[in-house]
């Protein structure tokens, strides 16, 4: 991943990125992303090359008041098709959620009929 990542600076210093209008988190660090623009890249290069703290960054969230939860794509199960995918994240949110005493709805986007059977609001 060092070679990837290194690869990436390049591509990220020819990047231009704007403040998001609302918090980003970073998977490097689990708390949202320093507006400016050279600290985002910088997390974005070093999330390449650690570990995602995905546990921190849900932390974050229901700390935060986050109450609506999507996950998208990847999937896990032994199929090679999308249909044949179950959610990876979403028993491990909702175990967390509950024990957090927090109250949320969680949806998983595996594959394009899952998307379709969203409703939205």
């Amino acid at each position: 991943m060092v070679t990837a990542a290194r690869e990436f600076r390049d591509v990220l210093k020819r990047t231009e990125f704007c403040a998001p209008r609302f918090p980003v988190l970073s998977n490097y660090t689990a708390r949202p992303h320093d507006p400016a623009p050279d600290a985002v890249r910088t997390r974005l290069f070093f999330q390449l090359i650690n570990p995602v703290n995905w546990v921190g960054c849900m932390q974050w969230a229901v700390e935060n008041g986050v109450s609506s939860f999507l996950e998208l794509g990847g999937g896990i199960g032994r199929g090679e098709t999308p249909a044949e995918k179950r959610p990876n994240l979403q028993g491990i949110l909702r175990k967390y959620c509950r024990g957090a005493g927090h109250e949320a709805e969680i949806s998983a986007v595996i594959n394009a009929d899952d998307a379709h059977a969203l409703k939205p609001g």
